[in-house]
């Protein structure tokens, strides 16, 4: 099996959060975008008591072989207040259509990885294409994660893994039955030298018994 994991790095079809972490200019995508969480210094969030979402592009996969299985990891936090409701998502963009995930966290002040694994594209219901794959946009919704007071819910990394079987190449496998075809090949040239060895000694013998009825 192998795995390529794909970050966002671009915005995707819906930019609606509107407050972030650092906040100096950055896209949304960019506080979620860390191969390392960095929790409290990179995130967006919503302080609202409406959900509102965000969906980020992909790069283009560089893999190839058979898809086992789509899974999108977030990365949570509440604050201010114990969750009282779900406050956070993850959610799938795939064949124009979105599909999300929704938590309640169960303590505040404590970050929570979320993660769906999808074994085949919830659109279609069968195995994944690598097409598929570079058309995917992933994102969260969040809102606050207690109604009815200040609080907010955060999410400081999201990524999608892409679990697969590799590819044998066809050059590999031409390479490889040449290779074969080349062992079974030399035995046979062995076997003919031989052969022809054989017919030269035989011709020696019957030259020398030739000769000892002519000497006798």
């Amino acid at each position: 099996m192998s795995t390529e994991t794909l970050r966002p790095n671009a915005a995707g079809d819906e930019t609606n959060i509107t407050q972030r972490v650092p906040n100096t200019g950055e896209a949304n995508w960019e506080d979620v975008d860390e191969a390392v969480a960095d929790n409290l210094t990179t995130y967006v969030y919503n302080n609202g008591e409406t959900y509102l979402r965000d969906l980020y592009n992909l790069p283009a996969h560089t893999g190839s072989g058979t898809i086992n299985s789509v899974t999108i990891y977030g990365r949570f936090y509440a604050s201010s207040y114990n969750p009282t409701q779900e406050s956070c998502s993850i959610a799938v963009k795939t064949e124009g259509i979105v599909y999300e995930t929704f938590y309640q966290l169960a303590l505040k002040e404590v970050w929570y990885d979320k993660s769906v694994v999808y074994n085949t594209n919830p659109n279609t219901g069968v195995a994944w294409t690598w097409t598929q794959v570079d058309a995917l946009q992933v994102g969260q919704s969040l809102r606050k994660p207690k109604a009815g007071v200040t609080g907010r819910t955060n999410d400081t990394q999201i990524y999608v893994e892409v679990d697969y079987t590799a590819g044998v190449a066809l050059t590999k496998v031409r390479n490889e039955t040449e290779g074969f075809n080349e062992i079974v090949l030399k035995p046979r040239r062995l076997g003919r030298i031989i052969s022809e060895i054989l017919n030269i000694n035989e011709i020696i013998n019957k030259g020398r018994s030739l000769g000892r009825i002519i000497s006798e």
